[in-house]
Order: C-alpha cells, then sequence, then structure tokens
C-alpha cells in the first residue's frame, strides 16, 4: 500500500484489521474458546502466545494436560505450563488448536503476549502511519 493510502478491506475468509495508536504499543483483543476476551500485546520477538494463569482459569481453560517445559526472554528462565486452548480469535482472525503458556508477564498493559505461534499463521501487515494492523491467513 503507497504511504497514506488506506490498504483494502480484507476479504480473505479469517482475514482481520485491528486499529491501533501509531508510536504506541499494539494492544489486541483476543477471544479465547469463544468463552471471552484477554487483552494481549502484539510481540512479533516471543516465539510464543503467553496469557495469564489467572486469566485462562476465568475463561475455563484446564491446565490438566499441559505440558511442563521452560521460557526464556529478556529477564531470564523461567517454568511455565503450555495449555491448549481450541481457538485464538483476533478480530475474525481465527487460529487454532495452539498451546499457550500460562505465565504471568509484568508488561503493565494487557494480560499477556501474541507470540509468533500465532503470528506466523497469518500474513502481518503493519501500517504504522494510518494506525492499522491486517492479519491475512497463509
Amino acid at each position: 500500500t503507497a504511504p497514506g493510502t488506506r490498504p483494502p478491506t480484507p476479504t480473505a475468509v479469517g482475514a482481520a484489521q485491528i486499529r491501533f495508536v501509531p508510536g504506541h504499543p499494539i494492544v489486541v483483543s483476543a477471544r479465547i474458546n469463544e468463552a471471552g476476551s484477554v487483552r494481549l500485546l502484539l510481540d512479533t520477538g516471543a516465539s510464543v502466545t503467553t496469557i495469564s494463569p489467572r486469566v485462562l482459569a476465568q475463561l475455563g481453560v484446564s491446565n490438566r494436560e499441559a505440558l511442563r517445559g521452560s521460557i526464556r526472554g529478556v529477564t531470564g528462565t523461567a517454568n511455565a505450563l503450555f495449555v491448549l486452548v481450541n481457538s485464538l480469535d483476533v478480530n475474525g482472525a481465527k487460529a487454532g488448536p495452539i498451546r499457550v503458556v500460562a505465565h504471568d508477564v509484568e508488561l503493565g498493559q494487557g494480560e499477556g503476549l501474541l507470540g509468533r505461534d500465532y503470528l506466523d499463521r497469518f500474513i502481518v501487515n503493519i501500517d504504522n502511519q494510518l494506525g492499522i494492523l491486517t492479519l491475512t491467513p497463509r
């Protein structure tokens, strides 16, 4: 899309556009298992989606069949549970089933991170001039 022009509205099934404030972190609302929503900070540097265990429990996500593992980030390494969610839907761009990390992330905003395990299922276009994030299924 040429600078200063509006990108076309996604027409592909499962595509989505999300508005954001240019120059600020992109925070999206993600619907988990059709049960409720969580606010996630878009993080193209995070390999996995991470959501607060408290929020996952409130949305009825079970950790009975969770896998134990460790995650590594800029603050170090931590033990975590990898839980299965059947669907993760960001404004109509739906993926799942997908394993997410149940772990508290100190962000100051949102209840987790939207990582590449979700984002890699889409062509991601961030138009910082217009403040529009577009997700198109691959």
